[in-house]
């Protein structure tokens, strides 16, 4: 079932639902999902592995996980210019170490 997932909520639902996850599983799934998104280059995805690893089973930090990656998505959904500013607003934040 995960092989099939095609956005990075999709992903993030059904690692967080499986219960115990393997990390350099989730990582392998995170990483192929990112990587055909426009904020990829922005989303350390084992980091993101190891976080649905540990919330897996923890319902409140598991559905904000699920939220964020929804969000991700969208901008997925955006033109490519509205792309291309979301990442140059990345870029900017990322250089100042402030991605918050």
């Amino acid at each position: 079932m995960v092989e099939r997932v095609r956005t990075l909520g999709e992903a993030v639902r059904v690692l967080v639902g499986a219960g115990e996850v393997d990390p350099v599983v989730a990582e392998r799934v995170l990483a192929g999902v990112l990587a055909g998104t426009p904020v990829g280059e922005f989303v350390d995805a084992r980091g993101l592995a190891r976080l649905v690893a540990s919330v897996s089973g923890v319902e409140g930090a598991a559905e904000a996980l699920v939220q964020v990656a929804e969000v991700v998505g969208v901008v997925g959904v955006l033109d490519a210019g509205a792309q291309r500013a979301v990442r140059i607003r990345l870029r900017h934040r990322t250089a100042r170490g402030a991605l918050g």
